[in-house]
């Protein structure tokens, strides 16, 4: 289904439009987890870098 909408010269947008619409939905989820992951991770690493510099708190 999806080759026959992207080999012809003609575009049926009521087909199409759902496979964009869960494209940018499965785009967006993904970018936002890795937001979320990579922030927690981040924090947590400039946490421990800082807690272990030279004259620090531990």
């Amino acid at each position: 289904m999806r080759m026959e909408v992207l080999a012809s010269n003609y575009v049926d947008w009521e087909k199409t439009v759902p496979f964009l619409v869960e494209a940018v939905q499965e785009t967006l989820t993904m970018v936002s987890q890795t937001l979320v992951i990579g922030g927690i991770l981040g924090l947590l690493l400039g946490i421990l870098l800082w807690s272990f510099r030279k004259d620090s708190i531990l």
